[in-house]
């Protein structure tokens, strides 16, 4: 949770000072996180709690996918 608070954050100040590097960091991060939760940490987890944080991550990274998209293409 900690690493997708803090990717979102990178991607916000990212686009709020036009940094392309910390917005690509930023989504490399989410990508990270998203390795990380499908490989290691949902190993021994009961199925209803993988399902709902795999839903919770797919989620947040729609919307991060959204808000590149919608910031990136409001720039150009």
């Amino acid at each position: 949770v900690v690493w997708v608070v803090m990717a979102a954050v990178a991607l916000t100040i990212g686009f709020r000072w036009r940094l392309p590097m910390v917005r690509y960091l930023a989504l490399g991060l989410f990508l990270l996180t998203a390795a990380k939760l499908l490989l290691i940490d949902m190993s021994g987890v009961q199925q209803i709690y993988r399902i709902l944080s795999f839903m919770l991550v797919g989620i947040t990274l729609i919307g991060a996918s959204y808000a590149y998209h919608r910031f990136e293409t409001s720039r150009k």
